[in-house]
């Protein structure tokens, strides 16, 4: 069976008052691939993950998956295939975390979703992964933000889509559950030969989850390639507009 490949040709996106936000995209991706997306507020970072997921159409261009083009993939079979968490998410009220992952899922009965005894076994193993099953009966409105976050995370770890699309996902986490979220996403990645795309401006928390880089600059790519050279050629003073002191101190231990 040969490797599951995501592909960008040739994108190029304009709002409808013809302001151009990405132009001529270009990139491969293979499975067990994690990619951080960086950039400066308003870069494009967030409108190439929701063309790359289907939630928006590229004005030009061709997004593939193993070679099939986005466009000719059925809704059911894109939900399958790939999940997006965005940036912020609405809290439904009167709904608990347990009802909230019962969602959409189709291995859960109704007679699990309205169970009070013990929690399905996927739900548990989700919870704990997130460190939030102490919160498995809580309504949604009285989480924390971090705590949301999580439980939004333990969701798409619960679908097992071949691509995840994660928009600033280490938002609201502190430093615990951001370093948890890095081996959670390694070993997504790994065991479900997935590729996961990631946007975030926490330097350390990029360093430390992707093996790829895909840097943009005003809509346009200025670098695409691997995580190690990206750090290596201090990259940074120019993709953020540092001086050199700055660059030092995200770089410095």
């Amino acid at each position: 069976m040969s490797a599951f490949v995501f592909k960008a040709e040739k994108i190029f996106y304009s709002t409808p008052n013809h302001n151009i936000l990405l132009k001529d995209i270009n990139f491969e991706y293979n499975e067990g691939d994690i990619v951080c997306l960086l950039g400066n507020n308003g870069a494009g970072k967030s409108t190439l993950i929701k063309i790359c997921a289907g939630i928006l159409s590229a004005s030009f261009g061709n997004i593939l998956i193993n070679k099939n083009n986005i466009k000719c993939i059925g809704k059911t079979q894109q939900s399958q295939l790939i999940s997006w968490l965005p940036q912020s998410l609405y809290r439904a009220e009167n709904f608990n975390v347990i009802e909230f992952l019962s969602l959409n899922s189709l291995r859960v009965s109704k007679n699990m979703q309205k169970s009070n005894s013990e929690l399905p076994f996927d739900f548990s193993n989700a919870l704990r992964d997130f460190d939030i099953l102490d919160q498995a009966k809580k309504e949604l409105i009285l989480l924390s933000g971090g705590e949301w976050k999580r439980v939004q995370l333990a969701r798409l770890w619960l679908r097992k889509a071949k691509i995840l699309f994660l928009d600033e996902p280490d938002g609201d986490l502190d430093l615990k559950h951001k370093i948890n979220l890095v081996g959670k996403c390694k070993e997504y990645a790994q065991k479900n030969k997935a590729i996961i795309f990631i946007t975030s401006h926490d330097i350390h928390f990029a360093k430390m989850v992707a093996n790829k880089i895909c840097a943009l600059n005003n809509g346009i790519f200025v670098w695409n390639s691997e995580a190690d050279i990206f750090w290596s050629l201090n990259i940074l003073q120019k993709l953020y507009g540092l001086n050199k002191n700055d660059e030092n101190h995200f770089y410095s231990k």
